[in-house]
């Protein structure tokens, strides 16, 4: 279930309350958030693992759904949007998450714009190895839904729900809420949250602010989980319609709780989608300090997968392969590269 945290009680105070909530219906039956009954965890047995996260650029199913808009994504739609460009869709997002996942060590992936549970449950039968799915619906009017796949051997929820700030005057500020799922992994809780900021589509300088007050309202919980666990183990993914050097990035890391491996990719001029010939950033994940122990694993490296492949024509002077540009149909992938973070095992 959705919670709403109206913007007039946005506050360490109000939120850090509602988070204390949540801890505490993991001992009872409230239905502001859905609990699991974990199934004990194996000890992760690779050298290295990862976690993932891919925006997907419009993944609808063909079906209409009178409660979103998605008119332009049916059959008959201005995207003539039919089965087989549908399974072509889900076959090439299966083709990212494997050709990342080769190993088999991938714990968690995020993924965004998917249009509902049923595309994402679609999905995980077209994939390769063991996984589960939270869906998180959101309010967008688009039906664009943020999700958290996670491989149940290594990965078990114990608690998910969607957090929404409204505004009275600017409900715009904040359609997409933040997915945010609890777990445990062998023997550490960890704490996923899945975002998907405000887009920069009416300009950067226009949109700004509302990119900022999200930034804010992120720390905010990220702050609220810390001060119930200092030693918290947090990771937060997504597109952040920003780049690390922006405000709102640089906002939400003013308090240092959080890690951002994704600066040093920027400074050497990578990005995650392209826009009039200049690459973007917008794709990151972030972590506490102390991830998943700290002393058993360390951060090893952040990268953005971006094969020939996933390149319009496999020309790496171009940018992704898309499925749409504008209206004209590509057949490709995403106007995103997917991205990833690995961690490896502390030497002892």
């Amino acid at each position: 279930m959705t919670l709403v945290l109206p913007m007039a009680l946005f506050n360490k105070v109000s939120i850090l309350l509602v988070l204390s909530l949540l801890w505490a219906c993991q001992s009872s039956s409230s239905t502001e958030t859905t609990i699991y009954q974990p199934k004990p965890t194996k000890m992760i047995p690779f050298q290295s693992f990862r976690i993932g996260f891919y925006n997907t650029e419009n993944l609808y199913d063909t079906l209409d759904d009178p409660s979103v808009n998605d008119a332009d994504f049916l059959p008959d739609g201005d995207m003539e949007w039919d089965s087989e460009r549908y399974n072509l869709k889900m076959k090439n997002i299966a083709q990212v998450v494997d050709s990342m996942n080769t190993s088999g060590n991938m714990l968690l992936f995020g993924l965004s714009e998917v249009e509902n549970e049923s595309v994402v449950q679609a999905l995980i039968p077209r994939l390769k190895g063991n996984w589960k799915s939270i869906h998180g619906p959101t309010s967008d009017p688009r039906g664009i839904d943020q999700c958290l796949l996670y491989n149940p051997d290594y990965f078990q929820p114990t608690s998910s729900t969607m957090l929404r700030f409204a505004q009275e005057e600017q409900v715009d500020y904040f359609m997409r809420e933040v997915l945010y799922v609890k777990g445990v992994t062998y023997k550490d809780t960890l704490h996923v949250l899945v975002v998907h900021w405000p887009s920069r589509r009416d300009g950067k300088e226009k949109t700004q602010e509302k990119r900022i007050a999200a930034a804010m309202l992120t720390q905010e919980i990220v702050d609220s989980i810390l001060t119930q666990d200092p030693k918290a183990h947090i990771v937060l993914m997504g597109d952040l319609n920003d780049e690390p050097s922006d405000e709102s990035v640089q906002t939400m890391l003013s308090s240092q709780a959080l890690l951002n491996p994704f600066i040093q990719l920027k400074k050497e001029g990578k990005g995650t989608c392209r826009h009039d010939g200049q690459w973007y950033l917008f794709d990151q994940i972030l972590f506490s300090s102390n991830t998943l122990g700290g002393k058993k694993w360390t951060f090893k490296q952040a990268e953005i997968f971006n094969p020939d492949w996933l390149y319009y024509k496999e020309n790496r002077k171009s940018g992704p392969f898309r499925t749409f540009v504008g209206r004209k149909y590509f057949g490709g992938y995403s106007d995103h590269f997917p991205v990833w973070v690995e961690f490896s095992k502390s030497k002892k």
